[in-house]
């Protein structure tokens, strides 16, 4: 009797649901806000409490590469952890050493939480 053995093929990694969560979260949160920097009266009003370059930073730098890069955390690839982890830090030095504005206490904890659970999954990214 010929019998083939089986062959094993690769589980396919399930995606934790704290970091799909916090994808979908932080996904509505960059397209919410670059929605209201597009409308007029979102713009007008950004120009007016923040400085015009920091206004274009994020809507050519910071909102694209945050989608981007939480697509990548998304389907669990290590780059877009590390390219997100890198832009929320770049844009808090931003805030502080430019604007002299302290990030939103929410917005902080939000963040941290998200780098401390992204760390604990980091293993199991491509």
């Amino acid at each position: 009797m010929n019998q083939k053995p089986l062959s094993k093929k690769p589980q396919h990694q399930k995606r934790p649901v704290v970091l799909a969560a916090f994808c979908i979260l932080y996904l509505l949160l960059f397209i919410w806000n670059l929605v209201k920097l597009i409308t007029p009266s979102g713009y007008s009003t950004a120009i007016i409490e923040l400085p015009a370059w920091f206004v274009i930073i994020q809507l050519t730098i910071f909102y694209p590469i945050g989608i981007v890069s939480l697509l990548g955390v998304w389907f669990m690839r290590r780059w877009g952890f590390f390219v997100f982890c890198s832009l929320m830090l770049l844009s808090w030095l931003l805030m502080l050493f430019g604007l002299n504005v302290y990030p939103q206490t929410g917005a902080l904890f939000l963040a941290l939480v998200f780098f401390a659970t992204g760390s604990t999954y980091l293993w199991q990214m491509k």
